[in-house]
């Protein structure tokens, strides 16, 4: 290894370990070496330059990027070249961060302060081994699989110190192709020599992606009697107790994970999906904190991290334990909504305000206040068009939420559709929504057996039967719109037949008119309900006492 003809970056924003790690490469022959305090400078330095080496400090101040984030951006804009050398410099020794930098990937990781014989024994190591394995990253930038496994399978061949570290590529390349079998093959045959650690852990993953959930447990619990400490198998073993419907486990599992290394957004992510499972909506509402914070000022920041940390605090409210706890998380959720209108990660042309009106509306049907959370949901609607489908997909999950919360089970059945892609590209959404669902199912099916019978009962004639029915059946779907307007039409035909004004039943009508009352309705929904507004009228509220 030469570094005269090798260009350096180094990042840290303590200016005198840049000037003593400058020394020691300048020392080792180095001619070309760039100093930055911050991975913003950072980045602008590697569109300009091509950087063999880099070394990056973990911790670069409160308010820019961190190492961590710093390694993910590079490479995904593919700021450097196949090989590269990324080198984590830090004097950092907490076990949850060092464990979050080494997840990913860097080429080696040292810890301040060390020396300068060390440095050169670790660069020298790190750059072999990136030169032997070149051909195969160069093929992993181009998007080239298949060439990638082709090139690894002829080092192999040709045979190197890096045997194991060969056999692990490959197989991570195969399993990537889908290519299970062949990889069950590699490392089947690697580990008959010795049973070594990351073969066992790689083979675990194997079993995985091929169903085989009880093997898979079964490599793990060797990995973690060895390394305890070893996250990516709780991970593993998470999933597959979730495959076998394990719920529990697979939440004890993951969090396990997070304990030891929180830094990583996918696993925040399946800890709040387990955490669901299990109705802990405190814990989704601190994994949904996390990848917040997680992402801030990372590449690529995500809307979907700001408004999912927003719903899931609604979410808490909504399943608290008692009425303290409830009110304790509906103030939470109100500062949440305001908080998070000013995070970086909002487009410039997403509506946050009507969002966040929508979640109010859910925390005022929380509440009871049902007329109002409806109010403040077609006010949104009527922004974007005639009918809830043209909401910005964005705000449909809370739309549907919503809707099925208050018991409009017909409305939210138009978002159905809709939502189908925005589910597609984002696995927590999906189940988010599905698990809602699964919770109103009991009621939408109670819903539309009285329902059914109220129209049966109207259908014969017997318009007071029909009042029972649908009154029972508002009950289980207090906003729901049809039904709101069968039980108008069956008490103006109770109404009709009766030769003394009932006041009962007076009242009754116009506290269920205030349902549709105000709101644009579908065109069905609209044309039934101006028929009945001078049925309506006849019975003047102001009658009832």
């Amino acid at each position: 290894m030469h570094l005269a003809d090798k260009k350096i970056l180094v990042v840290d924003d303590q200016r005198p370990f840049q000037l003593m790690l400058k020394g020691i490469l300048l020392s080792l022959g180095a001619r070309f070496v760039t100093l930055v305090s911050s991975g913003e400078s950072a980045i602008s330095a590697c569109k300009n330059n091509e950087f063999d080496f880099f070394f990056i400090d973990y911790n670069l101040g409160a308010t820019g990027k961190n190492g961590r984030q710093l390694l993910e951006e590079i490479k995904c804009r593919k700021l450097m070249k196949p090989d590269s050398l990324f080198l984590i410099v830090t004097g950092e020794s907490h076990r949850p961060m060092v464990l979050g930098a080494l997840e990913n990937q860097p080429d080696d990781y040292l810890m301040k302060p060390f020396s300068q014989n060390l440095l050169k024994k670790r660069l020298e190591k790190s750059y072999t081994k990136k030169v032997f394995h070149r051909d195969i990253f160069i093929a992993l930038q181009e998007n080239n699989l298949t060439q990638a496994i082709t090139e690894s399978r002829r080092l192999l061949e040709i045979g190197s110190r890096y045997q194991n570290y060969g056999i692990r590529l490959l197989s991570e390349l195969l399993c990537k192709n889908k290519q299970y079998n062949d990889a069950e093959k590699i490392l089947t045959a690697s580990l008959k020599n010795k049973r070594l650690t990351w073969c066992i852990l790689q083979l675990a993953h194997v079993y995985y992606f091929q169903k085989k959930y009880d093997k898979t447990i079964e490599l793990i619990n060797e990995v973690t009697l060895e390394s305890p400490l070893h996250v990516e198998a709780y991970d593993i073993l998470a999933k597959a107790y979730n495959k076998q419907e394990k719920t529990k486990l697979a939440f004890d599992t993951v969090t396990k994970a997070c304990e030891l290394s929180p830094y990583s957004i996918k696993r925040q992510y399946f800890l709040a999906d387990m955490a669901r499972q299990c109705s802990q909506y405190d814990v989704i509402k601190n994994c949904t904190k996390t990848i917040l914070d997680l992402s801030r000022r990372a590449f690529n920041q995500k809307q979907q991290h700001v408004l999912n940390y927003v719903r899931s605090a609604v979410d808490a409210s909504e399943f608290a334990e008692d009425k303290n706890s409830s009110n304790r998380c509906q103030q939470e959720a109100s500062l949440a909504i305001q908080r998070c209108k000013n995070e970086d990660a909002i487009r410039n042309n997403f509506k946050y305000d009507d969002f966040a009106t929508l979640c109010n509306a859910r925390i005022e049907a929380l509440t009871g206040h049902h007329f109002i959370a409806k109010k403040h949901f077609y006010n949104v609607v009527k922004q974007y068009g005639d009918t809830v489908s043209e909401l910005p997909v964005e705000m449909m999950p809370d739309a549907f939420t919503l809707l099925l919360q208050i018991g409009d089970f017909e409305q939210a059945g138009e978002l159905i559709e809709p939502l189908e892609k925005l589910q597609s590209g984002d696995p927590y959404l999906a189940s988010c929504l599905e698990h809602r669902k699964e919770l109103t199912q009991d009621n939408r099916e109670s819903f539309n057996v009285h329902n059914t019978e109220g129209i049966k009962a109207y259908t014969a004639g017997q318009y007071a039967q029909s009042i029972d029915s649908f009154v029972d059946a508002l009950q289980y779907a207090p906003m729901h719109t049809s039904g709101a307007l069968n039980l108008i039409q069956s008490i103006i035909k109770q109404l009709d037949s009766l030769e003394n004004e009932d006041y009962d039943l007076v009242k009754l009508l116009h506290k269920t008119t205030r349902i549709v009352e105000g709101i644009k309705l579908p065109n069905k929904q609209h044309d039934k309900y101006d028929k009945l507004k001078p049925q309506i009228k006849k019975y003047s509220p102001k009658s009832v006492c």
